[in-house]
């Protein structure tokens, strides 16, 4: 995923503090929850439309939505 890192260069990469939340990963349902400020939020979902592959796998990634409270997002995009 060095796309993120690209695009948000190190200095706006360590201000952003994205943090890919391993134990929220549902491999059923190939969904994830990402933790970012809400003022970088739309520069995350930028980042991500430039993903193309993942362990040399094509992938399509897409955010869902955005929620500013991590229980809220886990009932809504996870039950």
């Amino acid at each position: 995923m060095a796309e993120i890192g690209s695009f948000f260069g190190e200095y706006g990469l360590a201000e952003a503090n994205p943090w890919l939340m391993d134990e929220k990963w549902d491999s059923t349902r190939q969904r994830g929850m990402i933790s970012i400020g809400h003022q970088d939020v739309e520069k995350l979902k930028a980042a991500l439309a430039l993903i193309e592959s993942v362990q040399n796998q094509r992938v399509i990634v897409r955010s869902l939505g955005v929620s500013g409270i991590l229980r809220k997002a886990e009932a809504q995009y996870f039950h």
